[in-house]
């Protein structure tokens, strides 16, 4: 449950555009890579980085984008690691239009038993539309 409440306040800082509290869910050393965002980043101001252009990204298009993250998977690596794969669904919304689908995209992360709880390690991101 603690792990999904992660995954859960993840999407809910990130979607608000809560930058440093995004950054807050991972590790000091915490690394995020994804091909919507071109090369890897790591440590705090990188991560919060990411919800800025994630924000700005949207603004520009004039569009509130939301994650949906199903089919969470959780694999035992250690007492205090584990390695979760999951699903996000991109949803994309505009004033006086339908919501679609953006993208679909596959999780592989690396958590970590920290002393302030659950910690993202590590996020990759694939995207189906580019593999």
């Amino acid at each position: 449950m603690e792990i999904q409440q992660l995954y859960a306040r993840q999407v809910h800082l990130l979607d608000a555009g809560d930058a440093h509290g995004w950054a807050a869910t991972f590790t000091p050393d915490g690394s995020f890579s994804s091909p919507t965002y071109g090369e890897p980043v790591s440590g705090p101001d990188g991560l919060a980085g990411i919800v800025r252009q994630y924000r700005e990204n949207a603004g520009k298009v004039g569009e509130i984008w939301r994650h949906i993250t199903s089919d969470l998977e959780v694999g035992v690596l250690d007492e205090h690691t584990v390695r979760v794969r999951a699903h996000q669904l991109i949803v994309a919304s505009a004033v006086g239009e339908q919501s679609r689908i953006s993208r679909v995209v596959a999780l592989d992360d690396v958590v970590t038993l920290t002393e302030d709880g659950w910690r993202t390690r590590s996020k990759t991101i694939t995207r189906d539309d580019l593999a």
